[in-house]
């Protein structure tokens, strides 16, 4: 089965936040500060809604933050190998990533995990390296479960 696709900084913005606030790091770092400033807020003497809405805005800022900054890094050219168009073919010997840059083959033990989330899909080649593969690219649902599904099939073979 073969993929191709034009990743886009909206893509890898997305994937990144989604990324982020499911870690346990960066989301209880963010947590941890909006629970420093609900209770600074709380013994400023403010009331305990008043303390839970400022802690509140500020976590939703901190986000905004993170993703403006994000944005602007993979706008930059120093992106433009990132931000290109991709293929990815599901090969016996393991997956085959090409683009204008590179070509590279990922052998199936190398493939730590495939995850399914809203607007992609994303082969995790490391813990901290990943395909990301928009919604887009599928002609269905089904090419996508199938993709998915094929990936897994041939992780578990090795």
């Amino acid at each position: 089965m073969r993929i191709e696709y034009r990743l886009g900084v909206w893509d890898i913005v997305r994937f990144n936040l989604i990324q982020q606030f499911l870690s346990p790091l960066s989301g209880g770092l963010f947590l941890a500060l909006a629970f420093f400033i609900f209770l600074t807020e709380l013994n400023s003497g403010d009331s305990v809604s008043g303390a839970a809405l400022t802690a509140l805005m500020w976590f939703i800022a901190l986000w905004i933050f993170q993703a403006l900054l994000m944005i602007a890094f993979f706008s930059t050219r120093s992106a433009d190998s990132l931000l290109t168009v991709h293929a990815l073919e599901i090969r016996e010997g393991g997956l085959f990533e090409s683009t204008r840059f590179n070509e590279s083959l990922f052998f199936w033990p190398s493939i730590i995990k495939v995850v399914r989330r809203p607007g992609h899909v994303a082969v995790f080649v490391s813990a901290r390296q990943a395909h990301v593969i928009p919604t887009r690219a599928f002609e269905s649902s089904e090419q996508q479960s199938q993709f998915v599904a094929l990936i897994k099939e041939r992780m578990g073979a090795v």
